[in-house]
């Protein structure tokens, strides 16, 4: 992804989170990743990778889709 589209899909990842009432580190554990994995997506500063899209989608309660 670009950066542009990172920081969008990181901001989207991070309302999800936060409607879901999950701390970074919370998400991290469903996610068996360490939490700045987490902060890096939301901030943009890290693209996804697809198995890492399913398993948000997964952990968000969402479709990969919802997630796009």
């Amino acid at each position: 992804m670009n950066n542009k589209l990172d920081q969008t899909f990181g901001s989207l990842v991070r309302q999800k989170r936060e409607d879901l009432m999950f701390s970074q580190s919370e998400l991290a554990r469903k996610l068996n990743c360490p939490q700045t994995t987490v902060s890096r997506l939301e901030q943009g500063q890290r693209s996804v990778t697809l198995p890492e899209l399913l398993s948000l989608a997964q952990a968000l309660k969402t479709s990969v889709s919802d997630l796009l």
